[in-house]
C-alpha cells in the first residue's frame, strides 16, 4: 500500500542550522568596506551579464550604492540606452521597487521618470527587461516573475539563476498550492520558506477536497521524496509567514509580543534589519522588531534584505553599503497595510520608519 502524502506516520527532522559567517563571511565584509573593489569581489558571477564588467556600469553601481541616486540613475539610464545589459536590468529592478527611488523620481515630470527609469518608447516607455529578454535568460524571468501566470517554472528559473529574493517572493503566488509547494521546498528555500511549506501542506487536504488540486496530480510523488528534506517548523517560522494567522491577536505590551520580537532578534537572517533597529531603539529592540513583522504580517522581514539583482550585486555587499538602512526603512514603510497601526505596535518602531522618506 502507498504511504500516504504527509500522512501522520511522516516524522520531521530538526530545524536546519542557519549560516554562519566564516571566512566568505569575512572576505564578504572586507569586499563591502572598499565598494571601488567591488567588481573584483563579484566577477566570477558578473561575466554571465553583457556589459557588467564595463568599468562605467560598476562606477554607476558604485554611486548607487553611495546612495547618490539621481547621478546613479542617470548613468545607468545612459548606458540602458547603449544596450548595457546589466544597467538594463538594475534600472528595470530599480523601477519596479517603488522604495528604491520614488524618493527621487516623484519630483519629476512623468517624462523625465520615464525617461529615467524606462525604455522611454512610446507613451509610458517600456520596462528595460524586454530590451534585455532578448538574449539575457535573468531578465526574462524577472520580466515573467511580474505577472499572474505560470510562477513556478519562473520561481524555479530564478532559483537556479541564484535570485533568492524574487524566488522567494514568488512563494504564494503560483497558479495552485503545489505550484507554490515547489517553491517552498527548494533546497534553496528551505532556510527561509518553512512556514510556508507547512501551512501549504495543512492545506492540501482540503484542496484536494475542493478540487482546486487533484487527488491524482502527478506532482505529488516528487513533492513526498522532499519530505524529508523540510525541517520541523518552528515559532519563528509562523512568525515570519504569519501562520494560522495569530499575529494581530497578541497584545503589543504582552510578555508573548516580546517572545515575538526576541524570536526575530535571534534570526541570522534578520540581523541586518536588527542592527539597524538596534541602534534607533537599543532599549526596546526585540519588540520594534516584532512591530515591524507584525504591521505587515504575511511578508516575512527576511525577504527585505536581498540585493535587487543577486547575480552582479552579492546580498552582503548590498546589506552593507551606505543605502541600505534606508532603503529597508522605505520599503517597510511601503509593505505596512496601515501606518497607524505600526504607531500603536511600537513607538520607536513608527518614529524609525517614519523618519526616512517614502
Amino acid at each position: 500500500m502507498r504511504k500516504k502524502l504527509f500522512g501522520p506516520d511522516f516524522e520531521y527532522p530538526g530545524r536546519i542550522a542557519m549560516g554562519s559567517e566564516g571566512m566568505d563571511g569575512f572576505f564578504l565584509r572586507l569586499c563591502a568596506a572598499g565598494l571601488l573593489s567591488i567588481m573584483f569581489c563579484t566577477a566570477p558571477m558578473a561575466d554571465t551579464i553583457r556589459g557588467s564588467d564595463d568599468p562605467r556600469f560598476q562606477s554607476a553601481l558604485n554611486t548607487w550604492l553611495d546612495g547618490e541616486d539621481e547621478y546613479a540613475l542617470q548613468a545607468l539610464a545612459s548606458l540602458a540606452r547603449e544596450e548595457n545589459r546589466a544597467a538594463q536590468i538594475l534600472l528595470a529592478q530599480i523601477e519596479g521597487k517603488v522604495w528604491l527611488h520614488e524618493h527621487v523620481t516623484t519630483k519629476l515630470n512623468r517624462k523625465d521618470r520615464i525617461g529615467l527609469l524606462r525604455n522611454p518608447k512610446g507613451l509610458s516607455g517600456r520596462s528595460w527587461l524586454l530590451s534585455a529578454a532578448k538574449d539575457t535568460a535573468l531578465a526574462q524571468y524577472l520580466f515573467d516573475a511580474k505577472g499572474p501566470y505560470e510562477l513556478t517554472a519562473v520561481g524555479k528559473g530564478l532559483f537556479a539563476q541564484g535570485e533568492l529574493g524574487e524566488a522567494l517572493s514568488l512563494i504564494g503566488r503560483a497558479r495552485d498550492g503545489l505550484g507554490n509547494l515547489e517553491l517552498a521546498l527548494n533546497d534553496r528555500a528551505l532556510p527561509y520558506s518553512t512556514g510556508m511549506a507547512h501551512e501549504i501542506i495543512e492545506g492540501l487536504p482540503s484542496a484536494v477536497k475542493w478540487r482546486s488540486v487533484a487527488a491524482d496530480d502527478p506532482r505529488f510523488e516528487a513533492l513526498q521524496k522532499k519530505l524529508p528534506d523540510l525541517p520541523a517548523v518552528q515559532a519563528v517560522d509562523k512568525i515570519l509567514w504569519n501562520s494560522g494567522a495569530f499575529l494581530h491577536e497578541i497584545h503589543p505590551r504582552s510578555e508573548a509580543f516580546l517572545s515575538i520580537g526576541e524570536e526575530l532578534v535571534a534570526l541570522p537572517d534578520l540581523m541586518p534589519i536588527v542592527e539597524i533597529v538596534a541602534r534607533h531603539c537599543p532599549k526596546d529592540a526585540p519588540r520594534a522588531m516584532a512591530a515591524l513583522q507584525v504591521a505587515q504580517a504575511g511578508i516575512p522581514l527576511t525577504l527585505s534584505v536581498f540585493s535587487p539583482v543577486e547575480l552582479f550585486l552579492p546580498s552582503e555587499l548590498y546589506q552593507y553599503s551606505r543605502r541600505f538602512e534606508a532603503d529597508i526603512l522605505r520599503r517597510i514603510g511601503h509593505t505596512i497595510y496601515r501606518k497607524d497601526n505600526l504607531v500603536g505596535l511600537n513607538a520607536c518602531a513608527a518614529t524609525v520608519v517614519s523618519k526616512t522618506k517614502y
